[in-house]
C-alpha cells in the first residue's frame, strides 16, 4: 500500500517493469491518496504495532497474525481486514 500521510502525497508508481514484477509475483498493490469515506486507513491501529523496522520514509510494523486482503482488480475496490484479537 502507498498512502497519503498528512500533507505528504504518493504518486502511483507506473512503470511498465513494476506492474510485470507485481502480476508476475501475484502482488496486490494499492494508492490511497483520496479522503474517507472513499478510502480509509486506521492510521492509529496501524501507530500501535510493534516496530520490527523503520527508515525516514517507512515503517515495518509486525503483526501476530496475517491480514486478510481482498481485491477486486476489475472494479478497482480492495478492503484490509484486520486480524481478529
Amino acid at each position: 500500500i502507498e498512502a497519503r500521510y498528512g500533507d505528504f502525497i504518493v504518486a502511483p508508481s507506473f512503470r511498465t517493469h513494476f506492474f510485470q514484477k507485481l502480476i508476475a509475483f501475484k502482488i496486490g498493490y494499492l494508492t490511497l491518496n483520496q479522503d474517507p469515506p472513499q478510502n480509509s486507513l486506521d492510521w492509529d491501529w496501524l501507530e500501535s504495532l510493534p516496530i520490527a523496522e523503520e527508515t525516514e520514509s517507512v515503517r515495518h510494523v509486525a503483526l501476530e497474525k496475517p491480514l486478510e486482503v481482498l481485491v477486486d482488480g476489475r472494479v478497482g475496490i480492495a478492503a484490509i481486514l484486520k486480524p481478529k484479537v
